[in-house]
């Protein structure tokens, strides 16, 4: 595998299961998609041996599984049982299944440049069924871009805040396929943790656009001020553009 697809198209995910020591150290498993092929613990599963529904072109992918009895991951919005191979499973019948750990974060798909879609969806409209929905992200995007050039820093804490919103969503979609248990209110803290984190980055990230803003208006008052002073000169500028000769101004 290369190094582009480790860094852009690599997605590691390692769990810890509520079970005991002993089995979380000596029942690893894992799933790697790589060049449209499946393995299964290390094992190159044959197209005839998947589900007709799985399609894994150009996706890049590793999970480890640690401690878990009945791994089901989600691959292009399906739930698939980590078996000796890939089994289609449905989310009703996760449900019933009280030692089966879902796994939500989605293998990243490469594109023939091999920069991940994923990557390239991160600035793009999650709706574009409406034309609203596609001018408010491009809206953002250049909100972004401004934010970027002017400040780095801020930037950075923005784009964390957008990442951590969308991992509280993968962690809220896999509480409500968990049947009552352990687990499932061990998943709601998780989520409770990650939204009180959420809300601290939030209101740092909206202080400093305030201030931002303000040094802003500071600069824009100021021009104003200056253009106040220079009305005449600029006038008298502006009249000689549009005449297109110089003209004595009148006392």
């Amino acid at each position: 595998m290369s190094r582009l697809h480790l860094l852009l198209g690599l997605a590691l995910i390692v769990v810890l299961a509520s079970a005991t020591p002993t089995l979380a150290q000596t029942e690893t498993r894992t799933l790697t998609i790589h060049d449209n092929t499946v393995y299964v613990d290390g094992k190159a599963i044959g197209a005839n041996e998947l589900p007709s529904s799985l399609d894994v072109s150009g996706i890049e992918a590793q999970y480890r599984f640690l401690g878990i009895r009945k791994p089901v991951v989600e691959i292009n919005g399906s739930l698939y049982a980590v078996t000796s191979t890939l089994e289609p499973v449905s989310e009703d019948e996760v449900r019933r299944q009280n030692d089966a750990s879902v796994i939500l974060q989605r293998p990243q798909r490469t594109t023939q440049s091999g920069v991940s879609a994923a990557s390239k969806s991160q600035t793009r409209s999650a709706d574009r069924s409406t034309s609203a929905a596609g001018g408010m992200e491009t809206a953002h995007q250049e909100y972004m871009q401004e934010m970027r050039r002017r400040s780095q820093e801020l930037y950075e804490k923005l784009m964390r805040e957008r990442r951590m919103e969308m991992e509280s969503r993968e962690i809220a979609k896999t509480i409500r396929l968990l049947p009552d248990g352990p687990e499932r209110e061990t998943q709601i803290d998780t989520l409770r943790a990650t939204l009180n984190r959420i809300f601290d980055l939030k209101q740092d990230n909206r202080r400093h656009e305030i201030a931002q803003l303000q040094r802003q208006i500071d600069e824009l008052q100021r021009r104003l001020e200056q253009r106040e002073e220079m009305r005449d000169e600029m006038i008298q500028r502006r009249l000689e553009e549009l005449i297109g000769e110089e003209i004595s101004q009148t006392e």
